[in-house]
């Protein structure tokens, strides 16, 4: 008969071998898709025509124009707001400062 603490161990080897075998096919087999994919990109590259080439590269272009006019208007929208959050501190200040010019002239 198996001890209590043999068969806990047993299961636990058990269990961590199954994972690493699993952790291992998936790795391989992800790395041998990533070659059969850039296999056939150098494929489709190689029977290319020139115009096919320019097209996909215009593509490509306007994609990243895009993700650029995206972006400008993601960092413009910062600095929009930016500056709304400067002019409301500065508010602020001016209005603090306001205030101790008041107590100060009441406490004359």
């Amino acid at each position: 008969m198996l001890t209590p603490q043999f068969a806990t161990f047993r299961r636990f080897v058990l269990t961590g071998s199954i994972a690493a075998v699993t952790a291992t096919g998936a790795w391989y087999g992800a790395g041998l898709k990533m070659k059969q994919d850039i296999n056939q990109e150098k494929q489709k590259a190689a029977i290319a025509t020139p115009l096919d080439q320019i097209t996909e590269l215009e593509t490509y272009r306007a994609n990243l124009m895009q993700k650029k006019i995206m972006l400008d208007k993601k960092i413009q929208e910062l600095e929009v707001k930016k500056r709304k959050e400067e002019r409301r501190k500065i508010k602020e200040l001016k209005r603090l400062e306001k205030e101790k010019a008041e107590q100060a002239g009441k406490g004359e």
